[in-house]
């Protein structure tokens, strides 16, 4: 896996949807991303969406990908992991967000 990934919006893998990045790695063999929104308005805008519960899933793109399957289901066994992004329905339907914290202001 590399170090660190871009993480953006529906896919859009521009630099003007992009709104964080993350850390990818493995539980298991589950894979997730530690990231971090942007402070941009784009991704703060998205961070209210996520804590709000209104995004809830993610989606990765990836290439070179081998595959086999297993009880009928489609797994990818190796690939090139490019991004992650936010979308409202992913191809793996339990693509989670599984915690977002919400940004709090600190006054000086």
């Amino acid at each position: 896996l590399p170090d660190r990934i871009p993480i953006d919006i529906d896919h859009g893998m521009t630099v003007a949807t992009t709104v964080g990045s993350g850390r990818p790695y493995y539980d298991g063999d589950v894979l997730k991303i530690a990231g971090t929104f942007s402070s941009i308005p784009r991704a703060q805008e998205l961070r209210t969406l996520v804590t709000e519960g209104h995004v809830a899933r993610m989606s990765v793109t990836f290439m070179d990908a081998e595959r086999s399957t297993k009880d009928g289901v489609p797994h990818v066994t190796r690939a090139e992991l490019l991004n992650a992004a936010f979308v409202p329905i992913p191809s793996n339907r339990e693509a989670a967000v599984l915690v977002a914290k919400a940004f709090a202001a600190t006054e000086e």
